[in-house]
Parts: C-alpha cells; sequence; structure tokens
C-alpha cells in the first residue's frame, strides 16, 4: 500500500480559491444531501478519446451502500485559469489541473466513476461543504483505490518515475518514498497527510506514467 494524500479545501486561502471556479457554477446540479443518511456525490467519467470533450455525469449515493468507486487526490491549481466540461449535460468549470486529470485518468472504452471534491461537493453551499468534510475519512477509507494526480508530465518527472519503476522496494519503503513526494514544495500548501485517513490501494500518475 502506498500512503495517500487529499486536498480538504478548507483552509482561508483555498476557500477563496474555490469559490472563485465554483461562482460560474450552475447551482442545478446539486440537489440537497441528506446527512442522516451520509449522503455523498459521485462523478462518473465517460469514456472517450484523447481529444474528445470530457463529459461526467453525477449522482447521490449514502455511504452505508459502500459503492464502487475511486477516490481522486490532486492540486486545485490556479483558480483563474480553467477548463470546461460537461456534467450532467450542463457546462462545467474546473481548474486546468483537474482538467487534464479527467482527461489522463479517462479510460478509453468504459465509464470511470471517482469522487472528487471539487465536483462532488457543492462549494458554494458552506453548510454542505462543512458536513461532506466529516465522512472525508469513510469516503478515503470505502473508495477500491485514490488515485494521485501529480501534475502534467516534465522531463525530470518522467526520469524520476522511470527510476523509481526500476527500483524493488518494500512495502515500507513505498510508503516512505510517497511520503517525501507529499512534502515537496508542490504539495506542502495544498495536501495534507492522510495516512491515517485512507486505507485503499493507491496509484500515483504523472502524465502518462503511473507509478
Amino acid at each position: 500500500l502506498l500512503s495517500q494524500s487529499i486536498s480538504l479545501g478548507f483552509v482561508p486561502r483555498l476557500r477563496t480559491l474555490k469559490l472563485k471556479i465554483m461562482s460560474r457554477q450552475p447551482e442545478a446540479l446539486y440537489g440537497e444531501l441528506v446527512r442522516i443518511a451520509s449522503q455523498i456525490r459521485l462523478v462518473t467519467v465517460k469514456p472517450g478519446e484523447w481529444a474528445d470533450d470530457i463529459k461526467c455525469t453525477l449522482r447521490t449515493i449514502s455511504l452505508n451502500d459502500h459503492g464502487i468507486y475511486e477516490a481522486l487526490s490532486y492540486v486545485w491549481g490556479d483558480p483563474n485559469i480553467t477548463k470546461g466540461i460537461t456534467l450532467n449535460g450542463q457546462p462545467f468549470q474546473v481548474t486546468i489541473n483537474l482538467e487534464s486529470a479527467l482527461r489522463h485518468l479517462r479510460l478509453l472504452d468504459e465509464p470511470r466513476t471517482m469522487w472528487i471534491d471539487a465536483i462532488c461537493i457543492n462549494q458554494l453551499d458552506i453548510e454542505e461543504r462543512g458536513s461532506q468534510v466529516t465522512f472525508m475519512r469513510n469516503i478515503y477509507q470505502q473508495a477500491i483505490s485514490t488515485v494521485i494526480w501529480l501534475g502534467n508530465e516534465t522531463s525530470a518527472s518522467k526520469s524520476a518515475f522511470e527510476f523509481i519503476g526500476k527500483i524493488e522496494l518494500s512495502e515500507s519503503a513505498q510508503e516512505n518514498l510517497v511520503d517525501v513526494l507529499y512534502q515537496t514544495e508542490m504539495f506542502r500548501d495544498d495536501l495534507g497527510n492522510l495516512s491515517t485517513l485512507a486505507k485503499s490501494d493507491a496509484s500515483a500518475h504523472n502524465g502518462l506514467e503511473q507509478l
């Protein structure tokens, strides 16, 4: 198992960041979630070729039903640079980093269901955001895997991934290696150590490379 991290997005700086993006989102996408029923939303990324528009659907489930999904961990990126996707047939803006993650992680011939905070939580609803953060531990523990998006590939990151892939590491060494990745400047502000919160398998993705 690899250690895992998540962008919680509830510190003041990230709250402002998210509101800048979500203020342009259609409110009609979000029905009320019933807290007592432990309801969350899942987003399903429809299959497509690389250049196809990104189309997703949103649905509500109860954590009590133990749905099949992956959890995405990533850095939000600059809120002023966004790209459009389609969500439940409506235009929806996401940060350029999330759009890149969706494009890279989308499958060619089958849908992929994930929990993604920026899409699955109505960021304009402060009460819902506060309620959903209390479910965060269960969301990540119940996910069949955590997908860690490290960003687009660079020559340096490609070399690092190729080098790591050639090394046979013990389970504890893998955990320590990923912990080091999360302590880099790229993640320090936006990712917290979630190793105690998540127990599912994890995979790290950097562009087309996977660890």
